[in-house]
């Protein structure tokens, strides 16, 4: 029989257990096996701080109103309600993240993309890539409170030290460089020692890293089977995959363990880190199930004004802030609001029949994320894949459950693999380096042995090659005025013969990596492609064109440029270009993909702009 998908408990009151009083929970949980069922609920600890409708709030007085409760947004919600004197109103279009073991435990986030996790997600897909002959891909975005950190497969990595001195040159605002957002990052990150790891052993720098901060970011608690061959092929070939001793230094080019954003073998989010601590601050309250329609014109040229309702037949209600709205519904739901508002591009406006009130031709422009492509081989190794076995798969989340621990703490690669390509490679011969700098990879190698990103029962070495900083662009455009119809997401893959080059080249790198000798009693035959697909033949490019999805790391449909710039959306301090009253906060304002997945960089952006908002309005 399958296994409950949900098991409903309030992750506060889960939190408070001690690993003793979780062995009920285990016990009942096996008990109700048999009866299939798909929602369990065994505690309730109700938050009254967080509303499902506006009757329930008590005062419609705010400050500053945030649409989003995603990455971004709880962490200047829980900033700004730093000051008691600031009350601030959180607006979210999902629901609550607790009450969900899947949105808790780390291997379960596997499961939380596509059908399986559809009641946590936008389920939006492209519209057809020529790119990829015709093929539509989903694009996973959360719907909960957290947003993505909710949900995505929790690998925390930063980039490199020219991404953010690239912001800062784009923006004129050295505020942005590596020297000046370091310290966000360790402002955010409450650094744990996962067991079998430590300094002494060289797994990372805690120099790096923050110890302070409210999300909790570890190492994997299991070793995957290949990890050790890993590790022996920067001894065996260290000139081409040299060990990086922590990938968040600045220079994430070699081969390291992956960081992730767990702790106490738990997920750990914006929602459980920024917002369960301070849910109960007075002067803090999160509106779930709504969904912000528009923003409107307060006054001449102020858009503080949010419309939201709970539904496409609901009436729309209307709520105002006396300081700031911030947008942080992510860079397809924020696009899609400012275009809804008469705030975009006019000619695309007005083809959808949208009155233009603010000419901004970029919003929605620019859009980047990263192609992954798969890579296979059979293996003889000591695989478990607890997406194939049902029998290990409850037995792990009965371990979990008792004392947080085993293969379900894991996540998806333990280790990554980035690689710089060398600038006389061919590759660069027409178009020139996409990269930011000599500090940046054009690809991340993701291995992955413990089946997370495989089904099948068979034993599968699955690898993984995203292309880090892609030069194709896509876009997000209305297809309707109807704010509850989803836009058309483009995501513009191998529109720059750059991108399709690099994915050619990876799979040679790929090939060297996984065939070295210490894989020698692992890795059988190659699955896909198949070995007589040549590396550089018609047959391997389409095969990147037949199988290539995405990552989910889309940036820049909102980004910030220079003051009084006449090109993108937001200027370096966030706020909308040519309105008052309005600032963004979320991914959409990044107008460079930094070589990494995005979740590091939001939480980091997230922090200078509560900073950044504090010191406007002079808040403690």
């Amino acid at each position: 029989m399958p296994k409950p998908q949900f098991f409903e408990h309030s992750t506060a009151c889960l939190n408070s257990l001690q690993v003793s009083d979780l062995t009920w929970l285990s016990l009942f949980l096996s008990a109700m096996h048999w009866l299939s069922f798909s929602y369990l609920t065994v505690l309730s600890c109700v938050t009254a701080k967080i509303h499902d409708g506006l009757s329930d709030l008590s005062s419609r007085d705010f400050d500053f109103i945030i649409a989003g409760g995603g990455t971004a947004g709880l962490v200047v919600a829980n900033r700004l309600t730093e000051d008691p004197r600031t009350k601030v109103l959180v607006i979210e279009a999902g629901g609550s993240h607790r009450g969900f073991l899947d949105l808790q435990v780390p291997w379960l986030g596997s499961r939380l993309r596509g059908a399986e996790g559809a009641q946590f997600d936008w389920n939006t897909t492209s519209i057809p890539q020529p790119g990829l002959n015709g093929r539509s891909l989903l694009y996973s975005r959360a719907r909960v409170l957290g947003g993505s950190s909710s949900h995505n497969g929790l690998i925390w990595i930063r980039g490199s030290s020219n991404d953010y001195d690239k912001w800062a040159e784009i923006t004129g605002d050295e505020g942005w460089s590596w020297k000046q957002m370091v310290p966000y990052f360790k402002k955010t990150e409450r650094w744990t020692v996962a067991p079998g790891h430590g300094p002494e052993r060289g797994d990372f720098d805690p120099d790096v890293h923050g110890f302070g901060g409210p999300l909790g970011v570890s190492l994997n608690d299991i070793l995957q089977p290949t990890d050790p061959l890993v590790i022996q092929t920067t001894r065996d070939l260290p000139d081409q995959f040299p060990f990086i001793e922590d990938a968040n230094a600045g220079r994430p080019i070699g081969v390291g363990w992956t960081q992730f954003s767990i702790a106490n073998g738990t997920r750990t989010s914006s929602a459980t880190a920024y917002l369960d601590p301070v849910v109960d601050r007075p002067n803090l309250s999160v509106l779930i199930n709504t969904h912000v329609t528009r923003i409107l014109e307060t006054s001449k040229g102020s858009f503080r004004t949010v419309e939201f309702a709970i539904n496409q037949t609901a009436p729309r209600q209307q709520l105002v802030a006396s300081k700031e709205l911030i947008l942080s519904t992510g860079v397809v739901g924020t696009p899609q609001i400012l275009m809804n508002s008469g705030i975009g591009d006019p000619v695309e406006l007005k083809k959808v029949g949208v009155e233009v009130l603010v000419p901004l031709p970029s919003v929605g422009k620019n859009f980047s994320t990263e192609p992954a492509i798969p890579f296979n081989w059979a293996a003889k190794g000591p695989i478990l894949n607890l997406n194939a076995n049902e029998t290990a798969s409850d037995e792990a989340l009965q371990l979990w459950l008792k004392s947080r621990s085993g293969p379900m703490t894991s996540a998806s690669e333990s280790t990554m693999a980035y690689i710089r390509l060398p600038l006389s490679s061919p590759v660069f011969a027409k178009s020139g380096d996409p990269s930011s700098g000599s500090n940046t990879p054009h690809f991340g190698i993701g291995i992955n042995a413990n089946g997370y990103f495989t089904t099948g029962p068979d034993p599968i070495l699955a690898v993984r090659v995203e292309i880090s900083e892609p030069a194709s662009r896509g876009s997000i455009t209305l297809n309707s005025t109807d704010p509850f119809q989803l836009p058309n997401v483009d995501l513009g893959f191998f529109t720059a013969p750059v991108d399709l080059a690099i994915a050619e080249e990876s799979f040679k790198m790929v090939q060297r990596y996984v065939t070295a000798p210490a894989w020698q009693n692992f890795t059988l035959d190659q699955l896909a492609p198949l070995p007589i697909v040549a590396p550089d033949s018609d047959e391997m490019i389409q095969y990147i064109r037949n199988s290539t999805g995405t990552a989910f790391h889309g940036i820049g449909t909102t980004a910030m440029s220079r003051q009084g710039a006449n090109h993108g959306v937001v200027d370096p301090d966030l706020r909308v270009k040519g309105v008052l009253g309005l600032r963004i906060v979320d991914a959409g304002v990044i107008s460079f993909s930094p070589a990494a997945n995005t979740q590091a960089p939001v939480y980091a952006v997230a922090e200078r702009a509560a900073d950044m908002i504090k010191a406007a309005w002079n808040l403690n």
